[in-house]
């Protein structure tokens, strides 16, 4: 049996040795990797988060309602559905 109490991992942002309790456990590239929760709440730019993804609102539109909207989620504001939400962004380019 494991006492993952007393177990040591390196944080692959500061590099610190801390107890896997101390730590979050993340999956990169096929490997399991830890982060300290300090490091976690102080960097906006973790390895495993996607912040620029999430932060980005998109241009959608949904054909339920006919409305046209900016929004992170792929929700509609207006009817609270999601099954005919598409982006709005389109050009004739990305039909071609």
């Amino acid at each position: 049996m494991i006492d993952f109490g007393t177990t040591k991992v390196s944080c692959i942002t500061c590099e610190k040795n801390v107890d896997t309790l101390q730590a979050r456990s993340l999956t990169l590239s096929g490997k399991q990797k830890y982060e300290c929760f300090n490091c976690y709440r102080q960097n906006k730019n973790s390895p495993s988060s996607s912040s620029q993804e999430r932060n980005t609102k998109l241009d959608l539109f949904c054909a339920r309602c006919k409305y046209k909207f900016h929004s992170r989620d792929l929700l509609c504001p207006y009817c609270s559905q999601s099954d005919l939400v598409t982006r709005a962004d389109l050009s004739v380019k990305d039909f071609l």
